[in-house]
């Protein structure tokens, strides 16, 4: 079977970076980089194509990173604190999750961020305090701390 050179206009774990010539077997790149959009021939119109693409794409994620350094600017440092219901003990009924962290960070610090975004290094499953890194952008990290703090239960009152 044939090998082609092409263009990855994609990163692809084991295959290259952006922007890489590469050789690969004819059927690899018909059957899955194209489809997939993934690469291109490398002949001198999907070269000039790719440039276009790169400048788009660098014009892209320069925006992003732009944003990502406000969101940085405001929330960095700060510290979140989640009521939860435990036992005496002060272990947790469940735990807490990247999604109930991102919650308290859109209704406390006012900043929406994914839940996806969320670093924990391990799962939140009892009272204390909790380093929390949250990636942004590849080059773009904040650090939060969640306190996690026993729920007060409410007594009624009969009158």
């Amino acid at each position: 079977m044939a090998n082609v050179e092409i263009i990855l206009i994609r990163e692809e774990k084991g295959l290259g970076k952006l922007g890489q010539k590469k050789r690969v077997k004819l059927g690899y790149f018909s059957n899955y980089l194209l489809p997939n959009g993934m690469a291109l021939l490398a002949t001198k119109g999907n070269q000039d194509r790719f440039k276009l693409l790169e400048k788009k794409e660098q014009k892209r994620l320069d925006l992003l990173k732009n944003s990502a350094e406000q969101v940085k600017s405001a929330i960095n440092g700060k510290s979140i604190v989640i009521a939860v219901a435990s036992k005496e003990t002060g272990k947790l009924f469940g735990a807490v999750t990247p999604t109930s962290i991102a919650h308290h960070i859109l209704h406390d610090l006012k900043v929406e961020v994914a839940a996806r975004l969320l670093e924990l290094s391990a799962p939140i499953k009892e009272l204390g305090e909790f380093p929390v890194k949250i990636i942004l952008h590849p080059e773009v990290q904040i650090a939060i701390t969640v306190k996690v703090v026993k729920e007060e239960k409410e007594v009624a009152k009969d009158a």
